[in-house]
């Protein structure tokens, strides 16, 4: 007559552990390495952003208030536009109003703003 040993059932929860172990590591990297990732945009001074801006080179700024980034579109002496980006002052009404050609014969940059 042989014996037979009862098998032992691992429990459910420790089978959970390092499952959900492994699915919060999976989303903490996927955050963390998109935030890393660096912009395909040229990043400038804020200084020479503003003189951009002062000289009427921008057509195009988005802004997020709050934010201290900002994304602006710089038209190129062959009329194509490229997308270039700064880190200045916290953003809001007071600092857009700012963001002026230095001649009145230039029309103001557009300003959109990111949700």
């Amino acid at each position: 007559m042989s014996e037979e040993t009862p098998t032992k059932k691992t429990p459910r929860w420790l089978v959970a552990i390092p499952v959900l172990l492994l699915v919060g590591y999976a989303v903490w990297y996927s955050a963390t390495y998109s935030a890393l990732k660096p912009s395909d945009r040229p990043r400038v001074a804020y200084s020479d952003f503003v003189v951009l801006v002062q000289s009427g080179e921008v057509d195009q700024i988005t802004a997020t208030k709050g934010e201290r980034e900002l994304v602006f579109r710089v038209k190129r002496r062959d009329g194509s536009y490229a997308e270039e980006e700064t880190t200045g002052p916290v953003v809001d009404d007071a600092l857009i109003a700012t963001l002026r050609p230095t001649s009145s014969a230039l029309p103001p940059p557009t300003i959109h703003w990111a949700k």
